[in-house]
């Protein structure tokens, strides 16, 4: 990673843009490489004190070098939060566990569906993209908050893009919404 300048000044409410260069040797090998770039303040003569903060800013890099990767992820388990399968309100908390076993990173999106008792579809938890990192786990939670009151079982049906072309997976969880604050009173 290369950068035309190490050293910059900037007054208050002033941007800058920094071009950087990643140049990939010819030998490497297909997959991914990350890193980062950081940038952080230095005081001037006319800000030095006693106490000086130093502010840090990063930006990620995710570089996939061409040729023959693994592309080998999956949803390896769905559930509510610490496995709670009984809920007086909302929100429902839960979280969905996917496993990178490729050799570039995987960009995971979708959605949780859920039904009720009848199979009637009550919400849809949209899950922007996330980034998993080969061979590793990543957490991801979300929260459906019922509309209006919610009684009964129901089933939340998490649809995962892994973020490999239409490479898919699917789960299933259960759990049930008694109101019991509302049943009492």
């Amino acid at each position: 990673i290369k950068m035309n300048t190490s050293e910059f000044d900037l007054e208050n409410a002033q941007r800058i843009t920094i071009p950087v260069t990643i140049s990939v040797p010819a030998s490497a090998e297909p997959g991914g490489r990350y890193g980062a770039v950081l940038v952080s303040t230095k005081a001037t003569d006319a800000s030095k004190s006693a106490a000086n903060v130093v502010s840090r800013i990063g930006t990620l890099f995710y570089v996939r070098i061409k040729g023959d990767v693994i592309e080998k992820a999956s949803v390896t388990d769905f559930k509510t939060v610490d496995g709670k399968k009984l809920f007086s309100k909302g929100p429902v908390p839960m979280q969905i566990l996917v496993k990178n076993e490729g050799s570039v990173h995987s960009t995971p999106s979708g959605r949780i569906e859920i039904t009720n008792m009848t199979g009637k579809m009550v919400g849809v938890v949209k899950l922007d993209p996330w980034f998993v990192l080969p061979a590793s786990l990543k957490v991801r939670e979300a929260s459906w908050e019922p509309t209006g009151l919610a009684f009964g079982k129901y089933t939340a049906k998490a649809i995962i893009d892994l973020g490999y072309g239409d490479k898919t997976d699917t789960k299933t969880t259960t759990f049930w919404v008694i109101p019991w604050g509302s049943i009492l009173t």
